[in-house]
């Protein structure tokens, strides 16, 4: 959503719970600006996702929404590059809405041939930057990333 409207269920992410019952979202891919780990599910949370940028996970209504019950809010995955820059929403999704076999072969159908969806006619090649990080557990950090855009 970050070019001002909401353009639906674009995007799929996992839902984790683990034993302790506290919920983690895994998106392993979005592209550039996407999370580069599991995510808490837990509305204000933030984290730095890579290099200067930090993300986060909201609650609330998406534009052009009708019904303002509290219980219709959407999960909004959002990141912004610096603490001086706005928030950027990317993309929402419910937590009480269990996606079936046939929701993803028609959300992945409309994304994979629809003239209207961008995965149909942009060239998008992502690669993280790692280095070395006492910090991590795995010894390594994203730091950045380079992304080719079409030819760009």
């Amino acid at each position: 959503v970050p070019h001002g409207g909401y353009h639906g269920w674009v995007h799929i992410v996992n839902i984790v719970t683990l034993p302790d019952n506290s919920r983690w979202v895994i998106d392993a891919s979005f592209g550039g600006d996407g999370p580069t780990q599991p995510m808490p599910l837990v509305e204000g949370a933030e984290w730095r996702n890579m290099g200067t940028q930090d993300a986060r996970l909201i609650k609330d209504f998406l534009p052009g929404q009708t019904e303002f019950t509290s219980g219709r809010r959407l999960w909004i995955y959002q990141c912004r590059n610096s603490p001086d820059q706005s928030w950027i929403s990317f993309y929402a999704f419910s937590h009480s809405v269990e996606w079936l076999p046939a929701d993803f072969e028609i959300s992945n159908c409309f994304t994979g041939t629809s003239p209207h969806s961008f995965q149909t006619t942009t060239v998008l090649v992502v690669k993280f930057l790692l280095r070395e990080s006492k910090r991590s557990p795995t010894g390594e950090e994203i730091y950045g990333k380079r992304m080719l855009v079409n030819d760009v």
